[in-house]
């Protein structure tokens, strides 16, 4: 799911300063042994390339709504 991070991503952050251990990130491109895994990964590519986009042209929310004094804003205490 895009914004959460894999048990891979966490393993690859945590490891990635050991010399014994290397990590290859394959692309379509490095894919040739089966039509139908190319496509795969073509189309997980293209999802992840569609979520960061959404991510990226969402605005951000904030939250306009009343607190539990029926006024916008600042609470009892105007913090």
């Amino acid at each position: 799911m895009p914004g959460v991070n894999s048990g891979l991503d966490v393993a690859a952050k945590v490891l990635q300063r050991i010399d014994d251990i290397a990590f290859c990130t394959l692309t379509s491109r490095d894919v040739v042994r089966h039509p139908l895994v190319q496509k795969i990964v073509k189309a997980y590519e293209a999802y992840e390339n569609k979520e960061l986009s959404r991510e990226r042209t969402r605005p951000q929310q904030r939250d306009n709504r009343d607190n539990a004094y029926g006024k916008k804003g600042k609470g009892r205490f105007g913090r």
